[in-house]
């Protein structure tokens, strides 16, 4: 009788660590997936403040994320790391 206790508790000992490695590495996938897109061309966008306007260039394939304040987070053409509105105006030089 002793046996068949200790054999349950031992089954539920390891159900409970495989549901927790599971939750683990779902986890961590999620985590660490890439969520960005990039942009398909070359151009550029105008983050139009209340007193003032800035242009960033951007080149094609820059990738770019929506970041915690909702804003548009990338790379600009000179190295420098840019955070526009998401209202901000995106032009290629395509002309799409």
């Amino acid at each position: 009788m002793k046996n068949l206790k200790l054999k349950g508790n031992f089954l539920f000992i390891v159900g409970i660590s495989l549901l927790a490695i599971i939750l683990f590495v779902i986890g961590f996938v999620t985590f660490y997936t890439d969520s960005s897109k990039t942009f398909k061309n070359a151009g550029y966008i105008i983050d139009a403040g209340e007193k003032t306007s800035d242009s960033y260039d951007f080149l094609s394939g820059t990738k770019y994320n929506s970041n915690i304040g909702n804003d548009i987070s990338f790379v600009d053409a000179n190295s420098k790391s840019v955070s526009v509105d998401p209202a901000s105006f995106v032009h290629y030089s395509d002309g799409s």
